[in-house]
């Protein structure tokens, strides 16, 4: 049996327990547009959609 590494998540650092895949976290504890921005922050640009999605979808 290989061994596998604790994953840890890339939004806010917490080592996920040996039970728990990343999926299953980022559902369970980030909201969508956290997770969405997070996504979109690298590509480097935003998305290159010029602010559009920002002003669709700001808070």
């Amino acid at each position: 049996m290989t061994f596998q590494p604790p994953v840890e998540c890339p939004i806010c650092g917490n080592t996920l327990a040996l039970d728990r895949t990343l999926e299953d976290h980022l559902m369970r504890e980030h909201e969508h547009r956290e997770v969405a921005r997070h996504v979109a922050s690298r590509d480097g640009n935003g998305g290159g959609d010029g602010g559009a999605a920002t002003e669709l979808y700001s808070d």
